[in-house]
Order: C-alpha cells, then structure tokens, then sequence
C-alpha cells in the first residue's frame, strides 16, 4: 500500500501536474454547445468536412448552435452514435473547408504513455498525465469489455465527463468517461462493458488536492471510431467472433455460447470448448480474452489454441468479424 502511495506521488511530480487557463494553440478545430441546463459540451474536428466528435452523453437529439473557439458560430447536428464506445459525431452545416484546421490525429501509445497532457473539460484546462493504455473495463449500456487509458491529474473539474485529452503536441488521446471498476462478472462478450466517469484515490492528498483517476477509450479503440466517423456516410465495425465465455477452473477462457452464423461458428468452434491462447498470447482469463479480441481488426485471422471437451488440444483459425 505505502509503496503505491509513493508510486502515485512520483508521478503526479513527474507529470509536473498544473491548472492552465486556454488550450494551447496547435490543437485541432475545437466546438463548445450547451447540452442542458448549465451543461456545456466540447466537440473536436476529426475532419475537413466538418465532422465533430463528443460524448455520446452530449449528442443533440436535433440540431444545435455552437461556438468554435477561435470565434463563429456553427450548427451542429448529430449523425451517428457508437453504441459500444459511447461515442458520437455531429455535422456542422454549413461548412467552409476553410475552416477546418489543423487535422486531427490520434496519438499513439509511444507517444503519449507516461507524457503530460492537457485536458479540456466544460469548466477549465488542465494538465494530467497519461499512465497506461493497458487498463480494461466495462461499457455500459452495451454490457461490454473494453480497454481503457488512465489519466491522473490533480486539478479536479467540476464537471469532467467528455472531456477531451490532447498530447502536448496537439494530437488526440482520448474522450473522458469511463471509470475502471472492480469486475465481479463471470461471463463475458468478446467485447467490452461503458460506465460513468471518474473516481478519486480514497482521501489520499498530494499537494492542494487528491488525486483524481479518470479514463478514455483505448486508443486503438479511439482510433478506430475516429476513422469509422471520417466515412462519408459514419459507421464503426468493432470486432467481434460471435461468442461469449466465462472463466475455465484451470485457466483459460470456457466457450458459453455461439451465434448462428458467426465467424466463431463457421469456426466449428464449440461450446464447452476451453480457449487457452490467440495466436501465441496466452489466455489466463475471460476478462483477458474479451479485452485481447477487442483490439483486433476487422477481417484479421487469428489462431485459437483450444482444449477439447475430450481433453484435446488442437488450434483452429478463425477470422474477426463484425457487430
């Protein structure tokens, strides 16, 4: 316990952790609209065409008029809503190529795990650091698996959900709001579970304030969802074999169930069947197989190796398909 005590401090010194005013100025084109009473949402430019990306929790069920942070107004409406990440783009109508902007990118892990980043929520700027893309937890309402990035910071927002995180160099790293919790379920999707937002380290105090845990959709996720939102008509495939599974007594993840014409079917994969590893990483868990798979791409092929219900154990190729 001590020992993670300091662990925390040395990275909230290292962070170098600290309130900011205004956003820097190489971000991408960023928009401000009013989700509610006395709630004001942010939204980034993913696009030259004006698409803008925000919390689902945000998203306007009709058209709504926004400010863009280097002044103007815009209309915005909402196109599509990503059940699984909780994560929406919006149309500004009219646009000008104009004014779109620096062009958004999403950051990779080299270049954020460990760095500082600046977090842009309803009511301030502040500083917070990256810690892990490596995190795993669930996505409400879709009841889903997913990995998860961690950011610390130590200035707490009053309000931090949908709040956008960006590199020191402008890139993109996450969309706060989802917290990593205990996970009691036996019995997974190979995909991911949404929950609210934020969570503070018990009463733990460093400098002025506590602590604060918040978390973003991993960033292969978000880099996933921001390319299905840049199509011109926006959708996004999430992986998916068309199986669900639970814990196996002796490790491993035990198959509970197989859609009907499912890429795990047409698999002749069968339940009962133990999965002990993809490809060569093995599976301790269902909780490390759901989140393993969910990182994979669409029309990927993976090597499963399995435990027979006879006690075989055999490999078998199946290839990711979609929800």
């Amino acid at each position: 316990m001590l020992q993670s005590l300091v662990n925390l401090l040395l990275i909230s010194q290292r962070a170098n952790i600290q309130a900011a005013d205004t956003p820097p100025s190489n971000l991408p084109r960023l928009v401000s609209f009013q989700a509610g009473s006395g709630v004001w949402a942010q939204g980034v430019l993913i696009d030259s065409t004006g698409k803008f990306l925000v919390s689902s929790s945000f998203a306007p069920p009709s058209s709504v008029q926004a400010t863009l942070r280097e002044g103007g107004n815009i209309t915005l409406r909402t196109v599509f809503s990503d059940p699984i990440t909780q994560i929406a783009v919006l149309q500004a109508n009219p646009w000008n190529v104009n004014q779109a902007g620096s062009p958004l990118s999403v950051a990779t892990p080299q270049e954020v795990i460990g760095q500082r980043v600046k977090i842009i929520a309803q009511d301030g700027v502040s500083w917070g650091e990256y810690v892990s893309d490596q995190r795993y937890g669930l996505i409400k309402p879709a009841n889903r698996y997913m990995p998860l990035g961690e950011i610390r910071m130590e200035s707490l927002p009053k309000r931090i959900g949908g709040a956008l995180v960006f590199t020191e160099s402008g890139k993109f790293a996450g969309i706060l709001g989802a917290t990593l919790e205990s996970i009691q379920t036996t019995e997974h999707n190979n995909l991911a579970k949404t929950a609210p937002a934020q969570k503070r380290l018990n009463s733990t105090q460093f400098g002025p304030q506590g602590l604060l845990v918040t978390y973003s959709v991993g960033l292969e996720v978000l880099d996933r969802v921001v390319e299905g939102f840049r199509r011109k008509s926006p959708s996004v495939s999430h992986p998916s074999i068309g199986i669900s599974f639970r814990n196996s007594k002796g490790g491993g993840a035990v198959i509970a169930s197989i859609s009907p014409d499912s890429t795990g079917a047409n698999a002749q994969l069968s339940i009962g069947e133990v999965i002990l590893k993809v490809d060569s990483t093995s599976i301790h868990d269902a909780l490390e197989l759901a989140s393993l798979l969910f990182r994979k791409k669409v029309g990927s092929e993976i090597v499963l190796t399995i435990r027979t219900i006879d006690g075989r154990e055999v490999t078998r190729k199946v290839k990711v398909g979609s929800l």
